[in-house]
């Protein structure tokens, strides 16, 4: 996962939402979906090799 910062909040909503930017390390600028769906698919991924490796270790 990497760490993002954010690089603007626009002083206007987009359909009644902010539309937050954010700049990875690699100096690729995500939008807050983009990085929220990043984070939960690692997280996601992450929990299912733990648990694939704990049912491994049982049989």
């Amino acid at each position: 996962m990497e760490d993002y910062k954010i690089v603007k909040v626009p002083d206007e909503k987009i359909n009644g939402l902010y539309e937050i930017n954010f700049f990875g390390k690699n100096g690729k600028e995500k939008s807050l979906i983009e990085v929220l769906n990043e984070n939960l698919k690692d997280f996601i991924d992450s929990r299912t090799s733990e648990r694939e490796k704990e049912n491994s270790e049982s049989n």
